[in-house]
């Protein structure tokens, strides 16, 4: 019942409890970041589609003839996708962009690896 006295205040003036009248329409304003400049955590959970064709094209770059993936840094290769991870060549907080010539595969010790590297300097 409280609840309910809440909601009729709201809509018996609006200019007090709020700008929320029955029946209007919400205003969408829509982001401006460049789609590069997001993570690819950030891309798949705004356009999962623009995030699956991100990722089947690193793991086309990265498959030979055979069906055989290979780690961009130590060479291993696998048929298996999920014994690689993506990663940025350069990354993103040194101005490195999400695009698939700035993103290769690695298996997981090799990315554990290098971020580690990467995050001594």
């Amino acid at each position: 019942m409280k609840q309910l006295a809440i909601e009729i205040m709201k809509i018996a003036d609006p200019d007090i409890y709020g700008d929320h009248v029955v029946g209007s329409v919400p205003t969408v304003i829509h982001d401006t970041i460049p789609i590069e400049k997001l993570t690819l955590y950030e891309i798949k959970e705004r356009d999962i589609v623009e995030y699956r064709k991100i990722k089947n094209a690193v793991f086309t770059k990265h498959t030979d003839a055979k069906g055989f993936i290979t780690c961009a840094i130590s060479g291993v290769k696998s048929q298996m996708r999920r014994d690689f991870q993506i990663d940025h060549i350069k990354p993103m907080s040194q101005g490195g962009l999400t695009t698939i010539d700035n993103l290769q595969l690695l298996t997981r010790k090799a990315h554990v690896e290098k971020t580690r590297r990467e995050n001594t300097r």
